[in-house]
């Protein structure tokens, strides 16, 4: 660990490399530790990524939300792709789901997420090929979508050791 750091991180992942840039924004002494190699070997090699704001709960749907903002401006802001695919996000219920998918879209509105209730027969406009027999209704998010973990991990990390903070 070097003299000029105020936050060790333990953990090289998605989470570490994003905090260890983001606290750099600030102009934070960090030191990031991962016992790989290269960050972003472990959980988040496996990730799938998924970009969205489709959340149960009020607090991940906003941190879900202010996240996905972000990926639309990613290359922008860090300089690095990240491969964001924005291909949009659908969750399908049958019948007796119908009453919480209505419930989570409202909520997800109200705190200003990009959703809305789609009918079964409107589903094959985004998605011609999926199968609707079994579905009672659908919620939509068009911003959605996915991103290569592997190139955000890596973008998120050189970003931070660039403004001389310590990836070990």
């Amino acid at each position: 660990m070097t003299n000029d750091t105020e936050v060790l991180i333990v953990g090289g992942g998605l989470m570490g490399c994003s905090i260890a840039y983001h606290l750099s924004d600030k102009k934070v002494g960090v030191t990031l530790l991962e016992r790989n190699a290269q960050p972003g070997q472990e959980t988040t090699a496996r990730s799938g990524a998924i970009i969205r704001a489709h959340y149960g709960v009020p607090e991940l749907v906003s941190l879900a939300k202010e996240s996905n903002d972000r990926f639309l401006q990613f290359t922008d802001e860090i300089g690095k792709e990240c491969g964001f695919v924005q291909c949009g996000y659908v969750v399908l219920v049958d019948e007796i789901d119908v009453p919480v998918l209505k419930a989570n879209t409202a909520m997800q509105k109200g705190l200003g997420a990009n959703v809305s209730l789609l009918r079964p027969c409107d589903i094959s406009e985004i998605a011609p090929s999926v199968i609707t027999d079994d579905v009672a209704l659908a919620s939509y998010e068009p911003l959605g979508g996915y991103a290569n973990p592997s190139k955000t991990v890596t973008a998120y990390a050189t970003r931070a050791e660039r403004r001389r903070n310590h990836i070990l």
